[in-house]
């Protein structure tokens, strides 16, 4: 009996020996991923928009009024760029090549003279019949023109000096020189008028002749493209000047542009296609998708012009033309469909059973092939499709269960194979 008990437990300790020896290997095994990098590596799929587009130049078209200068001179410009302005609004001024600094410095020192006795005349009026604040101000002046004559500002010694005499009841019967300071406010108005009337002599003040968008950069095809006869913008006769430059003028001449007005409400694209193919399910009066300067607008077509294989198809559109109105040539895209899809590694997918797929790793760590339908490969990525409501796409006739957006596709899939288990 000992015997058979010692066999018994020697079998005992021989099963423990190779328990215990499974589970190290496995433990092993386990950190080997650790140690070295996980061979299986995964990735979620992507939820993104498959854009169906072709790329060409384009000109803007635009309704445009260019106003040219009458006479020579510095342009001063009274509205800003790509301001909105309504019909007959002073836009700039052209200061001819006679100087009037002096004359504008007359003007300042009046206007400043006409705000300062006109206040100091409403506070007399206001303290008059009070003498104990009338001599208060009176001290309080004096102090002020000491303080100006040790600061050495001899205006405001003068206008201090005027202020006493109004208070004083004297501004009347003070020195009749003709100095700007002596004058009343009715002379200096009238002094002022004067003023303005001489400037304006040696100023051109120009004027919008529609509303619109204020542009001063001129590049010289204002009066070439044109919005309208759209049937003889065609692929030979649009011509794309890449060299395009917009000019602004500081000092201008007699018959060169000073600004433009642009009408923002309606606007055009001639768009040049190399292929008809991209336009042939198009026609006049759709509306089509355009991508100008990282923007997707809207508009409608007005005209397709054929030539051969080629065409210019020209799109009106209604918005956005203050975001890019001093656009002349520029690359659009024309965006003929949008597919909401799913973007893996295009290296994850690869042919199985005469379908192409990718492996997952399910929830109990089972690898397991999904079939994929894809839609377009773009540089080192696939969109694939979504399939339906319940994820299912058609392969020949057949319905098939797809991938979805939180299974983990493994990007190499000749590291694993089908149903093989990872834990």
């Amino acid at each position: 009996m000992s015997q058979t008990r010692v066999q018994k437990k020697k079998r005992k300790n021989r099963i423990i020996l190779i328990l215990f020896t499974f589970l190290l290997i496995y433990f092993i095994i386990s950190l080997i991923p650790l140690v070295f990098g996980n061979p299986y590596k995964t990735v979620l799929p992507e939820d993104d928009v498959l854009f169906r587009k072709f790329e060409g130049q384009s000109v803007l078209i635009k309704e445009e009024y260019v106003y040219f200068a009458e006479g020579n001179g510095q342009v001063e410009r009274i509205a800003k760029e790509g301001e909105r302005v309504s019909s007959f609004e002073e836009v700039a001024r052209i200061s001819l090549l006679n100087d009037t600094s002096g004359l504008k410095q007359e003007l300042l020192e009046v206007d400043q003279k006409i705000d300062t006795l006109s206040k100091s005349d409403r506070q007399a009026s206001d303290i008059s019949n009070d003498n104990t604040q009338l001599e208060d101000f009176q001290k309080e002046t004096v102090n002020d023109i000491q303080k100006y004559i040790n600061e050495g500002s001899y205006l405001n010694v003068q206008r201090s000096k005027e202020e006493i005499l109004i208070y004083n009841g004297k501004l009347n019967n003070s020195s009749q020189g003709n100095t700007l300071l002596n004058q009343s406010i009715e002379t200096l108005k009238e002094t002022r008028k004067g003023l303005v009337e001489k400037i304006d002599k040696n100023n051109i003040r120009c004027y919008s002749s529609e509303s619109g968008l204020i542009s001063y950069e001129i590049d010289g095809y204002e009066n070439i493209f044109l919005p309208k006869d759209f049937e003889n913008y065609t692929y030979e006769n649009l011509n794309i000047d890449e060299n395009a430059k917009n000019e602004i003028q500081d000092k201008i001449s007699i018959g060169s542009p000073v600004f433009k007005t642009i009408n923002n409400f309606e606007w055009y694209l001639a768009i040049k296609v190399t292929n008809t193919k991209d336009i042939e399910d198009y026609e006049i009066g759709q509306a089509i998708t355009v991508e100008v300067a990282d923007k997707e607008i809207i508009g409608n077509i007005v005209a397709i012009n054929t030539t051969n294989n080629k065409a210019v198809i020209v799109v009106r559109f209604r918005d956005y033309l203050h975001e890019i109105y001093n656009l002349r040539f520029t690359d659009v895209s024309i965006i003929k469909e949008k597919i909401e899809s799913y973007k893996i590694p295009v290296n994850a997918v690869f042919d199985y059973e005469g379908k192409k797929g990718v492996y997952i790793e399910e929830v109990n760590g089972i690898v397991k092939f999904k079939p994929v339908n894809v839609l377009d490969i773009v540089g080192d990525d696939a969109y694939i499709d979504k399939g339906d409501i319940g994820g299912f796409i058609t392969i020949g006739g057949e319905k098939y269960k797809t991938v979805s957006l939180y299974d983990e596709i493994f990007i190499d899939p000749t590291t694993v194979k089908d149903g093989q288990i990872l834990r």
